[in-house]
């Protein structure tokens, strides 16, 4: 299956794909978090600077804990052709890190201080629970708790573009409107776009093979489509079963949470309590 680079628009169709079967799942959690607080206020051009500082600053803080838990994934990957893509997406995720500290900068915002900087706790459980899954979970379930990480964000970012943010209301507001669209820009590279779309074919990909491995326990030669610029891969996927893909479901919904978490932490100005 070939999915669009745009993967915030052209969503997966085909039935059995793992990917399709995701996106329903949280269909409903999405259309929610269109209407978030924070993505509301962005698109109007009404949010308060510190609120959007603060969600870059949170935003950075969980981006470079992903960049991490993709690295971990890919040490831990079940052949050379997987870890090929999931390194091609620390490289993308890692430039989306990069993009927030830039601008960080346009706000005085030292980069290297925010290694230090304090994670509000929703940030702190976000970039902590990708660690996680990347250490402890089966290659499968890990790679599908991440991904909403990355693949929700595309998909607002997305979202928002083809909206159009509204019109300044007064002269001050420009600027503000120039960070959202700086912001929503970093979420919407080409890089990053391919990137999220390479690894939403890999999941497909290792449940299609998977589905073979558990009917025959020997593995295919699948195409992983031009997303991975790689004409063949073996995915090298151990047999999934229903319990499997249940798994990897549940894992994909909670991981839309911990983005929404990451949301409300920024519009709620999240601080810790003691």
């Amino acid at each position: 299956m070939t999915i669009n680079n745009n993967v915030g628009s052209s969503l997966p169709t085909t039935s059995p794909d793992m990917s399709t079967l995701f996106w329903n799942d949280i269909k409903p959690l999405f259309d929610r978090i269109l209407s978030h607080p924070l993505i509301t206020a962005i698109k109007n051009v009404t949010i308060d600077t510190n609120q959007l500082v603060l969600f870059v600053i949170q935003s950075r803080l969980v981006i470079a804990d992903v960049v991490r838990a993709l690295a971990i994934l890919a040490s831990r990957a079940p052949a050379i052709e997987v870890t090929v893509v999931v390194s091609n997406a620390v490289i993308a995720v890692a430039e989306l890190k990069a993009a927030h500290d830039r601008h960080l900068g346009r706000f005085n915002i030292d980069p290297a201080a925010l290694d230090r900087a304090n994670y509000s706790p929703n940030a702190l459980m976000a970039g902590s629970h990708a660690i996680r899954m990347a250490h402890e979970r089966p290659f499968h379930e890990a790679l599908a708790s991440i991904l909403p990480l990355l693949w929700v964000n595309v998909a607002v970012a997305s979202s928002i573009q083809k909206a159009g943010l509204g019109q300044p209301a007064s002269a001050s507001s420009h600027q503000i409107r120039e960070f959202c669209t700086q912001v929503i820009e970093m979420f919407s590279t080409s890089n990053l776009a391919k990137a999220t779309t390479s690894l939403i074919t890999l999941i497909d990909r290792i449940d299609s093979d998977g589905a073979t491995s558990a009917i025959s326990h020997t593995h295919q030669v699948l195409s992983i489509g031009d997303a991975a610029n790689m004409p063949q891969m073996v995915t090298n996927s151990p047999p999934l079963f229903e319990s499997d893909r249940l798994a990897m479901r549940r894992h994909f919904s909670q991981g839309t949470k911990c983005v929404w978490l990451l949301y409300e932490c920024c519009i709620n100005n999240q601080s810790w309590t003691i």
